[in-house]
């Protein structure tokens, strides 16, 4: 059975999708990369061998201190200047860790599926040009990945979108680990769907674990009369962070969490009650100015508002009910759920994968 790969790398977590063929294509799958979830870290681990490990193990590595954990080089495609790592002072380009990454998907889905995949198709970021597209390319040939379909994040997640929808000019809402894109999509009656415009902002659901975490420890304060020196670094802030994360998510879903306290703080109780009302107390004030700019978007973006079909929300972090509270009440657009937003990017590229080996677009 041949198949077509969709592959989504953001700053904080790797998603894949597959459209499988079994005699006529099928519609786009979610694949598990994590152990934990559908979505994978992305973070790459050197080992002192040398070999590069990827996915939810790394975390475990992290936590201990490793020291050789590489994050965040999406952003760095295209710098000249190479990220050092281990004692040893290897040397990475940017983006010959992404194209890493990729390879490491690709093989481990051929493990899965028992064949290589006919198409693969790479999301990345909206404001990527042609420079940066020619050094990924490059680095995804030097690995042995040719012909992989490059595409903008939001055009993906407007092809999975547009599965239900069709064509159509669709507003987005991208809030992701690090960052949060606003955009304007159009799905044309044939061909991909291409970003007319967007705008990028420094606000994503790390940002929410943030004041989650500070408000876990202002807790703590109130209640133990002295922290360990190490309390704000180590082992034991990363474990910290982790379950205010996973609290985070929790209350998405639920109106209430407990984030486990650290040993040291156990005076204060086994555990600190969170609920989604005072989460949302916390996060409005970050997520405010990202709406309006969604708003903006949608009244100056040389078109008519009443052409904007729906309000299309992606990324992880983008299943905060507040989130889709703030849209409906300062934009009167629908709001286009998806069940599954952080895979939508993937389930999109997968799509746009299938179409070039000839199945429906």
């Amino acid at each position: 059975m041949s198949y077509a790969l969709g592959v989504d790398i953001g700053e904080s977590f790797t998603s894949a999708a597959v459209c499988r063929r079994d005699g006529a294509w099928g519609e786009p799958e979610t694949v598990r990369l994590g152990a934990r979830s559908p979505a994978a870290a992305s973070l790459i681990e050197l080992t002192p061998a040398g070999a590069l490990l990827t996915g939810d193990g790394v975390r475990a590595d992290e936590a201990a201190g490793s020291g050789r954990v590489l994050r965040g080089f999406m952003r760095r495609i295209g710098d000249d200047v190479p990220l050092v790592v281990g004692d040893e002072g290897r040397s990475y380009r940017p983006q010959d860790l992404l194209a890493a990454l990729v390879r490491l998907v690709v093989d481990r889905l051929r493990e899965q599926e028992g064949e290589r995949c006919a198409q693969v198709a790479l999301t990345h970021p909206t404001g990527w040009g042609p420079y940066r597209l020619g050094r990924l390319d490059e680095a995804l040939r030097e690995v042995g990945l040719d012909d992989v379909i490059l595409l903008p994040g939001p055009a993906a997640a407007a092809e999975a979108a547009g599965t239900r929808r069709g064509p159509a000019l669709l507003a987005g809402y991208d809030l992701g680990g690090s960052s949060c894109t606003t955009f304007l999509v159009r799905r044309p009656p044939r061909g991909p769907a291409g970003v007319l415009v967007h705008e990028e902002h420094a606000v994503g659901g790390a940002d929410l674990d943030d004041a989650l975490v500070a408000h876990v420890r202002a807790a703590i304060g109130r209640a133990v009369a002295e922290a360990p020196p190490d309390a704000d670094s180590g082992p034991v802030a990363v474990l910290l962070r982790r379950d205010c994360t996973e609290a985070r998510e929790r209350l998405s879903d639920a109106g209430e969490a407990e984030v486990p306290l650290p040993w040291w703080a156990q005076e204060a109780g086994p555990a600190l009650h969170v609920t989604r009302t005072e989460l949302e107390a916390m996060a409005r004030p970050l997520l405010r100015g990202t709406v309006e700019s969604l708003a903006h978007l949608v009244r100056q973006g040389g078109h008519d508002p009443e052409e904007v079909a729906g309000v299309l929300l992606v990324g992880g972090a983008a299943r905060t009910p507040l989130v889709t509270d703030l849209i409906a009440g300062r934009l009167a657009l629908p709001i286009l759920p998806d069940d599954d937003p952080q895979s939508a990017p993937a389930r999109g590229a997968a799509l746009v994968a299938r179409a070039a080996c000839g199945g429906a677009a």
